[in-house]
């Protein structure tokens, strides 16, 4: 092969495998299959009717679930005795045409969650609320329709608007922080906090986030049913200690069903 030949074959081969290196950099890696759950049990059944759930927090004795009545028009907070799964206290939300409640996280002593407007783009109050009193504590207000609302008690507040579209931050006085897009197409219904992670559902799975980098570290998809016939994720999440805690029905003689990821 003549030397002008070599060199025209050296250079295309160069540029071929320069193409190759460089579209293989530019190009994301494909995100990881979801992670699998097993049921290890439930909670429950709660007596009475607790209308259309729409978040959970799991405490050490209770169960704090919100729900909205949207034929009366009236938003409400639960407390339920973990021990009986009886209500042991009822408390109303609602604030005139803000009757929606959020996702929930309880923990410190305080309850974290929002009342809106129940439709999108609309407009929202973050409320701080006692564990012992149900009393509100703080409270501010924000400019959209807030669907679920996470924070571990140190000074932070997330939560997420319609579909959460939107990812906000503020501190406990109502001053925006943060507000960015969802890392993810899944429209989320509740969030909890957990170290540097925040875990949510929607959308048939559970992401984990981590709110340094605002990326998705693991998603599970739990497969089961509930005996009400809905996925898991529908409704209600909690996540702590390596258990997730989902409670996706509504109305009487609801369960919150209990899993954990399969090893």
């Amino acid at each position: 092969m003549k030397r002008n030949a070599i060199l025209g074959f050296l250079s295309l081969a160069s540029l071929i495998m320069l193409f190759a290196a460089f579209a293989s950099a530019a190009s994301p890696e494909a995100p990881a299959a979801p992670l699998s759950l097993k049921p290890a049990g439930k909670l429950g059944p709660i007596p009475g009717d607790l209308f259309h759930v729409q978040g959970i927090s799991v405490a050490t004795d209770s169960i704090y679930i919100t729900s909205v009545d949207q034929k009366a028009g009236k938003g409400y907070l639960w407390k339920i005795d973990r021990a009986t799964m009886k209500t042991a206290a009822k408390k109303e939300i609602s604030e005139l045409m803000m009757y929606h409640p959020s996702g929930l996280q309880a923990t410190g002593g305080s309850i974290y969650l929002a009342i809106a407007v129940y439709t999108e783009k609309s407009n929202s109050k973050v409320l701080v609320i006692d564990e012992k009193t149900l009393k509100v504590k703080k409270s501010f207000r924000v400019p959209d329709h807030i669907g679920w609302i996470a924070s571990d008690g140190g000074g932070i507040i997330h939560g997420g608007n319609w579909d959460s579209e939107i990812f906000y931050s503020w501190d406990e006085k109502g001053k925006q922080l943060s507000s960015r897009p969802n890392p993810t197409t899944h429209g989320y219904q509740d969030c909890k906090l957990r170290g540097r992670i925040l875990a949510c559902s929607g959308g048939g799975y559970v992401d984990f986030i981590n709110i340094d980098t605002w990326s998705v570290e693991k998603t599970y998809q739990p497969t089961a049913m509930s005996l009400k016939g809905n996925r898991m994720t529908r409704e209600g999440l909690d996540y702590q200690d390596g258990s997730f805690y989902f409670m996706p029905d509504d109305g009487a003689g609801s369960f919150i069903y209990k899993f954990t990821s399969k090893k």
